[in-house]
């Protein structure tokens, strides 16, 4: 009785499809994003199709509508500043021009509302439906609310929260590269997963944290002025003490596990750094 039963295991355990080193399981994403930066997520976990290949299909839809979606987006980010000020080391509320302002700010709303309405239609295109349907929907508070021309000083904050959105573009493509690695140039392969870890810590590990400081300053001035703290703008300040907390988490989930099997010398360890988690 013991061979059959051990037969009929290793025809099962042959037949059981295996999620070991996916793509599902190597990609992590954003504040402003629309892929969730979790690796995993077990209680808002999105139902799996009824075929992988159904799952591919939908995931592409979304990367692909995201990579084209997101380039406007960036492209009013980058017009949107002076870089010769940049450049010159001068603040980021020197350097917002706000030249096409109204421009950005609608275009990026109707981004997150039609990226949620995806989201809402098709939850099996990310991994984590109901936490991304609620990043955005405070995404798009927070903008609303430090973006209104009432509040026209405080206008550099969207552009430099939404410069987060830089770092989504380049996660969303090296996991389109990473399926991708036999058809593309080498070059290309190894430079994205660079950039995307590069402006990840640019973006969501310095420039967040800093924009919060900024945030808690401009607040103890308005209070050294009129003795109140009740300032209407300061209502972004929990909300992106929240989206710096997500950063935070976020970044630990994706740094700690490769440093930790560098660390203990695992075979594939250069593997996990190179391809994403």
């Amino acid at each position: 009785m013991e061979q059959p039963t051990k037969e009929l295991r290793q025809r099962r355990t042959a037949t059981e499809p295996s999620t070991i080193g996916t793509d599902d399981d190597l990609s992590v994403a954003t504040t402003f994003s629309c892929s969730d930066p979790s690796p995993s997520n077990a209680k808002n976990r999105s139902p799996v199709p009824s075929t992988i290949g159904e799952w591919d299909i939908i995931k592409e839809r979304h990367d692909l509508f995201n990579l084209v979606a997101l380039l406007p987006m960036n492209l009013f980010l980058i017009l949107n500043w002076d870089w010769e000020l940049l450049f010159q080391g001068n603040g980021l509320d020197v350097v917002w021009t706000g030249n096409y302002f109204w421009s950005y700010y609608f275009y990026t709303l109707s981004y997150f509302l039609v990226d949620t309405i995806f989201v809402w239609l098709q939850p099996e295109c990310v991994k984590s439906p109901k936490t991304i349907i609620r990043h955005h929907l405070l995404a798009m508070s927070y903008i609303s609310l430090a973006a209104p021309s009432r509040f026209v000083p405080y206008r550099w904050f969207m552009g430099a929260c939404l410069s987060v959105e830089v770092n989504t573009w380049f996660l969303i493509a090296r996991r389109v590269v990473f399926k991708r690695s036999d058809m593309l140039h080498p070059i290309i392969v190894e430079t994205v997963p660079v950039l995307f870890y590069v402006s990840w810590i640019l973006i969501r590990c310095i420039l967040y944290p800093s924009i919060f400081g900024v945030q808690l300053y401009l607040l103890k001035m308005e209070y050294d002025e009129t003795g109140t703290i009740f300032h209407l703008p300061a209502i972004c300040i929990p909300m992106h003490f929240f989206l710096c907390a997500l950063n935070l988490k976020w970044s630990y989930e994706l740094f700690l596990p490769p440093i930790k099997k560098f660390i203990r010398g695992d075979d594939g360890a250069n593997r996990e750094i190179s391809s994403g988690l």
